[in-house]
């Protein structure tokens, strides 16, 4: 009986061990929130929570390293599945000091002179593309200052003075005192969040998880 019961609840997905691999802007987002409601929901299942950049998802994916990825960027690879679940406005990352620090918000006109911190856009042709026709609208296209995929060194970058980055709205209660987060005045690029998955992985905790993710985006 013990047997029987401990099979039926691993077919219910109330056991096992969930691998979740995480980009650090999705940390902001309501992506905590879902994990917290996965494991208040299934307490007897182990999460196991990796830092992951978006860039690297789709190959710890595909080697079976994690089972769930949230990343900012989109995949093409047909081996995977993938579901927005999210998307928000993005602020410009200044450091304190900078001149326009100190503004309500910002047109992306006023920004035309700075240099720019961007994903390569290899990495996330979606979210530069975004950025370069924003700008563009307003008669200037962005010099870059630096191409990082990672965004604790972007933070680093900005506070160097190397350049202006872009981050989530939900980023600004954490950016800390020598950051400060204004809001884009007009048309805004968006930061998307997206869940993926192997097309092939019906293991019953991955889609329990993966069916309350749908339920509360």
């Amino acid at each position: 009986e013990e047997a029987m019961e401990e099979a039926r609840r691993g077919f219910a997905g109330e056991v096992g061990r969930l691998r979740l691999g995480l980009s650090v802007p999705s940390l902001y987002n309501q992506v905590p929130a879902l994990i917290r409601a996965f494991r208040s929901r299934r307490p007897e299942v182990e999460v196991v929570i990796d830092s992951v950049p978006s860039g690297d998802q789709e190959g710890a994916l595909l080697d079976r390293r994690i089972d769930v990825g949230f990343s900012n960027f989109p995949t093409t690879d047909p081996r995977l599945v993938q579901r927005l679940i999210g998307a928000e406005p993005m602020r410009v990352v200044l450091p304190r000091w900078h001149a326009l620090a100190g503004e309500s918000a910002l047109p992306m006109g006023r920004l035309r002179e700075e240099r720019w911190i961007l994903p390569p856009r290899a990495m996330a042709p979606e979210h530069v593309d975004e950025v370069n026709a924003l700008c563009r609208a307003q008669g200037f296209t962005p010099r870059i200052g630096a191409e990082c995929p990672n965004f604790p060194t972007v933070v680093g970058l900005v506070l160097a003075n190397v350049g202006i980055a872009l981050a989530a709205e939900s980023f600004a209660g954490l950016a800390g005192p020598e950051l400060v987060l204004v809001p884009i005045d007009g048309p805004a690029p968006l930061i998307r969040c997206y869940v993926a998955y192997r097309r092939d992985d019906e293991t019953p905790v991955v889609q329990g998880f993966l069916g309350l993710a749908e339920a509360t985006s």
